[in-house]
């Protein structure tokens, strides 16, 4: 769409049809906000609500006909808007096939592969926007994500095999979906015997592309890799520094098949190194992130503004165990230094921040567990870092814990929240983190209403993974969500 344009973008709006989606999608950003309403400044109408960036009608009548503007906030904070005008057709019949032509899938369904492989699923075609879900509208799960229009399987196992949909929009906000079934057969690996290098024939492989990737400050980022391997794989980032190679820090996520940066800062810049190992071996590859500074950071502020470095990203603490994180500051002279944990300037019980910067954290209780940021600020500008510190239950408290509940330790894993409730505008971006004594990979998200009994879809562009949540952009139809 081109917001040059002074005539409202047209869409058929067809009564027949239950529900109808208008996608709105922002290509090469993550907006700050992305809000419809009525052009005339009135509230929505019934029965027409706004899921992601997407308006949503439901039941499509004349009264839900008319103008709408959709207000978009860049990440540098350039608004703009689009304007579009809904045209109500009552009594139209349903054409025999949607205004585009049926994707033809490669490979086509069913598809049957043996459990452990990797697969990729391509809709052929030029097509406006896909989406893939699962049977009953669940998410998809674990090891398989979207790619473009694509279906990326990774490492595939039993509960993968069922019914996918493939939902197609057209540019006149028209919809079909197409199933696509998936069949993972179990199969018995033997064991090798008297097989010479091994070790060589059952090493992974990894492929990255694109190898190096452009960035703007505040952009998100997600690079997509290839991992072939028959066996199971542990994935490991790393980032060059002057002391070799450093794990990556927290601002990212790791994925079985993909590297995640929210948000692109000039910190983020470097040369990266993945290396993914199973039993057999290992392979490795090189990425390199180049980070575009904001337009309007001059070059003077830039260099006097200030600068943070810690020894590491990530510091657990167990009970009764005292950590002095002592960050390095260039600039320091005339800076003020706050901490914070999860956004809140309050700091628990046990946590004490020091004038220069430095932080003490005493392992009173798991409230200490969170997401930590330090932000300095000088006559140039102002500069954040964080770091994560993770509680880790020793075997006392475990013992403790477990005479609480019965002695069920095992049964009973220990999982919570870094925070309980968050209060956010419309618009800001929601972040938070499950901690456990659990593999972060086996968590699983719910998002239910009214104290779990109300089951709900996962919104559109809520991402979990790792135990971290990320929901970008939400909307006052997210009050009240439950995770």
């Amino acid at each position: 769409y081109d917001t040059r344009g002074t005539t409202p973008l047209t869409i058929v709006l067809d009564g027949n049809l239950p529900e109808q989606h208008v996608p709105l999608q922002v290509l090469n950003a993550q907006p700050r906000s992305v809000v419809w309403g009525r052009t005339d400044g009135s509230p929505l109408p019934a029965n027409v609500v706004q899921e992601g960036n997407d308006l949503v009608f439901r039941n499509p009548s004349a009264e839900q006909a008319g103008n709408y503007i959709c207000t978009i906030t860049h990440p540098d904070g350039f608004i703009e808007r689009i304007a579009i005008y809904l045209d109500y057709r009552p009594g139209q019949r349903q054409p025999i096939s949607p205004p585009f032509a049926y994707p033809v899938f490669s490979p086509p369904s069913p598809l049957t592969i043996l459990e452990g492989d990797n697969q990729f699923i391509q809709p052929q075609g030029a097509l406006y926007q896909v989406y893939w879900r699962r049977d009953g509208g669940q998410p998809l799960p674990l090891g398989i994500t979207q790619n473009g229009n694509g279906l990326q399987i990774t490492d595939a196992r039993s509960e993968h095999s069922g019914t996918y949909y493939c939902e197609v929009y057209g540019n006149d906000g028209s919809r079909v979906s197409i199933p696509y079934e998936l069949r993972v057969q179990r199969i018995e690996r033997p064991r090798p015997v008297d097989r010479p290098h091994a070790s060589t024939v059952g090493a992974p492989k990894i492929t990255i592309e694109p190898r190096v990737i452009n960035l703007k400050e505040g952009q998100r980022m997600i690079v997509q890799y290839t991992v072939s391997s028959h066996d199971p794989i542990e994935v490991k980032w790393n980032k060059w520094t002057d002391q070799g190679y450093q794990p990556i820090s927290a601002l990212f996520t790791v994925e079985p098949n993909r590297l995640v940066l929210n948000r692109a800062t000039p910190e983020a810049a470097g040369t990266y190194q993945v290396v993914v190992s199973n039993a057999h071996g290992e392979d490795r590859q090189e990425l390199r992130i180049n980070v575009e500074p904001r337009r309007g950071r001059g070059r003077e502020q830039q260099a006097g503004a200030p600068r943070i470095q810690f020894s590491q990203d990530h510091y657990d603490i167990s009970a009764g165990q005292v950590i002095d994180i002592v960050p390095t500051i260039s600039g320091a002279s005339g800076a003020k230094a706050t901490w914070s944990k999860d956004g809140s300037g309050y700091l628990p019980e046990g946590v004490i921040a020091r004038n220069d910067g430095a932080l003490r954290v005493e392992g009173r209780s798991n409230n200490v567990d969170g997401r930590y940021t330090l932000d300095v600020t000088n006559a140039y500008g102002r500069v954040s870092a964080p770091i994560v510190i993770r509680w880790r239950e020793t075997a006392g408290t475990q013992s403790a814990h477990a005479a609480s509940q019965g002695g069920h330790v095992n049964q009973n894993r220990r999982v919570h929240w870094n925070v309980q409730r968050v209060d956010l505008h419309e618009g800001r971006r929601l972040e938070a983190a499950c901690r456990g004594d659990v593999d972060p990979l086996s968590l699983r998200l719910d998002v239910t209403r009214h104290n779990g009994q109300q089951r709900e879809p996962v919104p559109l562009g809520l991402s979990f993974s790792n135990g971290y949540l990320s929901l970008g952009a939400v909307t006052v139809q997210d009050s009240g969500l439950e995770f």
